[in-house]
């Protein structure tokens, strides 16, 4: 197990890397919710660097991770941590996010096609709907936006399914 930090975009970002098996096929990340850090993973992503390497992060403004220059939302965070997932080895990753780290995740799938090989998504909110005055442009926002976050993950050619739930 190494401590690191590593430099995003103007802020610095508290990784944990566990060493998996060699050879492994996937790279496991682990994402936690708002309010939270790396630590709440940190049991789990043990348990699993038996088989592959992990890492656990702490967002920048949370845990270890000092705040990031001005106010992120999850676009910012996703390009910024893209950023340092385009610079690990060449293995597949897996995103695993829980809350905050669900958000950030599809981000980083709708943003960045092809850069993650798979999710897990544990009590995952999905992202705002954008919010108007007129329903129907409401509506047509957040179509886009899930035809965005589809289009990231079908072209990576996997199955994926979406769960879309609609509010009147």
């Amino acid at each position: 197990m190494s401590e690191l930090t590593v430099p995003i975009r103007g802020a610095e970002m508290a990784v944990t890397r566990l060493d998996g098996s060699d050879g492994a096929a996937h790279s496991l990340v682990w994402a936690h919710g708002w309010g939270q850090s790396g630590q709440a993973f940190l049991g789990l992503a043990q348990s699993f660097s038996r088989m592959y390497p992990s890492s656990v992060v702490d967002f920048p403004g949370f845990g270890r991770s000092k705040p990031p220059p001005g106010t992120w939302g999850t676009a910012d965070y996703a390009d910024a941590i893209a950023e340092w997932l385009r610079s690990l080895s060449p293995q597949s990753l897996i995103w695993i996010g829980h809350s905050f780290g669900c958000r950030v995740g599809l981000q980083i799938a709708a943003r960045h096609p092809g850069l993650l090989r798979g999710m897990i998504l544990i009590a995952a909110a999905g992202l705002p709907r954008q919010r108007n005055d007129a329903k129907s442009e409401s509506t047509a926002a957040c179509s886009a936006g899930c035809s965005t976050v589809w289009a990231a993950l079908s072209t990576a050619g996997h199955r994926w399914s979406l769960c879309s739930t609609s509010r009147t």
